[in-house]
């Protein structure tokens, strides 16, 4: 177990302690009284002097924080206690604090300045848990074990479940709780990995019910084969009518075209040189009728006119009348001859009519055929057509893919997926379970152990409170601390039940005793829960501080209790310093300190 003696505190600017002090604490064990006196105000007495202060720069240079949990602006000293002859009044303040201490034979020096905050240990800049390593105690530790603040609430005073969570701190029963609380974090991560797991696997067994009956698949697709089957057939035996029919259709015939051809180019040819006969025959007529008119035309001058028109001579009747005679003569010929070419023109225009006639026979017999042949192409060119669609609908009828069959291996192909998949969230849901159990398990074990381990400590807490109870006057006087208990839920109700019992009377709460008795009680308490803090701490100061001790005691509780600290103080090798006026005329002190406030601030009187 380590030892550790406090050997000096060092202050400056810390509240009423302005100038730099220096308070040493290196005394043998025994029982020792801090005493005081307010010169600034006299009427006070030891009140304000500054004994409390110091014990507040000791917890401020090891925690950063008065007993009272002030912070470093409310301890620096204020202008009223500046001395001028250090500085001007407003100049900027720093308080100071070294807290020297002996720890196994080794001198170490925790220095605290601040504002601005520092921490130093012999000069080293660190962290607030290395000083409670060095010192072995945290604030809530040192302040039940070592110093004991003006009216700070005694561990008795405190709130049932307070009482719990200072014994989880001081005792560092708070670990099995963190054990706790950190698997009850596990226990609901598992729990919502459970919850989603849980909820997935329904959803996943919600799409295997979902997926389409195989069977009833497979039906479809035979179904749907049988169908095609069908349509396939009638494409099939429609495509053989249809070239049936196309074969039935004629086929024209090149002869045959080749001989109307021919029969209509004979008729035309003979149509038009018969045309050109009449015209032959039309064109002679026509010279005969102009010779005919020409020779008129002469007979009625020989019969109106006696002289020649060439030579201007006089024609006789016998010339005139053989004139006459020639012309008549001529013109019958030509009348003779046009009667004949009139009769060959009828003839030749009923030739050619005829002829005409043969040649629209020709014609129309040739675009009768014509029309035939076209009439055939068509038909042969429809039923090519239907022909080729059929062929197309049958062949895409035959690349059709059956739906069903792709249907029926994707939902074999799904169902095997989610089955491998459900199995798989089945055995991790079975993990996890089994994983849940085993987190409740150790959870609750954590719970049990920190249960188990105050337990053992209020039992060590009764028994060192009855040994306090009876230095303090109370004899026969039991102090009885119920643990935390355990719901059916499972959970835990933190706190400290205290019961007071004394000799003859039933137990009962602190607050229905007598304000002697209670004090001496609560005492009590605290001084076994200081023992007990530094022994399940690993280390013993060579210090402990009572400040204000002997509120609501009488003087011979007040004797009870200096006598119970000076027998603690031989027992334990401890310097007891007692902060405390009503103290003064008890003879157990070894030595007396007096701390004197006057203008200048506070400070040790030599």
């Amino acid at each position: 177990m380590r030892q550790i003696q406090l050997q000096a505190v060092q202050l400056e600017h810390f509240r009423s302690f302005v100038k730099p002090s220096t308070i040493q604490f290196n005394d043998p064990p025994g029982l020792k009284l801090i005493s005081g006196r307010n010169e600034v105000e006299p009427r006070l007495g030891a009140n304000g002097a500054g004994k409390s202060s110091l014990w507040d720069a000791v917890c401020w240079g090891l925690y950063g924080t008065s007993i009272k949990g002030l912070r470093t602006s409310d301890l620096v000293s204020g202008p009223s206690h500046w001395d001028r002859s250090i500085g001007p009044v407003g100049a900027a303040r720093q308080i100071e604090v070294w807290v020297k201490l002996e720890i196994d034979g080794e001198a170490k020096t925790i220095h605290r300045t601040g504002p601005p905050g520092r921490l130093l240990i012999d000069d080293q800049p660190v962290e607030q848990i290395d000083v409670d390593r060095l010192v072995g105690l945290s604030r809530a530790r040192f302040l039940n074990s070592v110093v004991f603040g003006q009216a700070v609430p005694l561990f008795v005073d405190l709130p049932i479940p307070a009482r719990g969570d200072l014994l989880d701190e001081v005792l560092d029963l708070e670990l099995w709780m963190r054990a706790a609380d950190r698997t009850q974090f596990f226990v609901k991560a598992e729990d919502g990995k459970l919850a989603k797991l849980r909820l997935e696997l329904a959803r996943q067994q919600g799409r295997l019910e979902s997926v389409p009956d195989i069977a009833e698949l497979a039906r479809q697709g035979r179904e749907w084969d049988d169908a095609r089957d069908a349509r396939l057939g009638a494409l099939q035996a429609r495509l053989e009518g249809v070239e049936a029919e196309r074969a039935a259709l004629p086929v024209p015939r090149e002869t045959e075209a080749a001989t109307l051809t021919t029969k209509l180019a004979n008729a035309r040819d003979r149509h038009r040189r018969q045309v050109e006969r009449s015209g032959t025959y039309q064109r002679r007529a026509a010279v005969l009728r102009s010779e005919i008119a020409k020779l008129r035309e002469s007979v009625e001058f020989f019969n109106t006119n006696e002289v020649c028109p060439v030579c201007a001579q006089p024609m006789s009747r016998q010339f005139i009348g053989r004139h006459l005679m020639e012309i008549s003569t001529e013109e019958a010929a030509k009348i003779e001859e046009l009667e004949g070419l009139n009769g060959h023109i009828r003839t030749s225009h009923e030739r050619e009519a005829a002829l005409l006639r043969a040649v629209d026979a020709a014609q129309g017999e040739m675009m009768l055929a014509e029309g035939e042949r076209r009439a055939n192409e068509v038909n042969q060119k429809a039923k090519e057509a239907e022909a080729q669609d059929l062929q197309r609908q049958i062949s895409r009828c035959r690349a059709e893919v059956n739906p069903y069959d792709g249907m029926r291996m994707q939902s074999e192909e799904l169902k095997t997926l989610l089955e491998l998949d459900i199995a798989q969230k089945q055995d991790a849901e079975a993990t996890l379970v089994g994983r849940l159990a085993d987190l409740n398990y150790w959870r609750n074990g954590f719970r049990k152990v920190r249960l188990f381990c105050l337990e053992n400590v209020l039992a060590e807490l009764s028994v060192a409170t009855r040994n306090s109870l009876m230095a303090l006057g109370l004899i026969d006087w039991r102090i009885a601390f119920k643990t935390a208990t355990e719901t059916r839920s499972g959970t835990v109700k933190l706190g400290v039940q205290v019961d007071v019992q004394p000799p003859q009377r039933s137990a009962g709460r602190f607050d229905v005793l007598s304000g002697g008795e209670g004090q001496r009680a609560r005492l009590a308490g605290s001084l076994g829960l200081a023992s007990l803090v530094q022994r399940w701490a690993g280390v013993q100061w060579r210090l402990e501080v009572w400040d204000e001790p002997t509120a609501w005691l009488s003087e011979e509780g007040v004797a009870n209790l200096l006598d119970a600290l000076a027998e603690r103080a031989q027992v334990s090798g401890k310097a007891i310093y007692v902060v405390d006026h009503r103290a003064l005329m008890h003879g157990s002190f070894d030595k007396v300190m007096t701390i004197v406030k006057d203008a200048t601030g506070s400070f040790v009187e030599a």
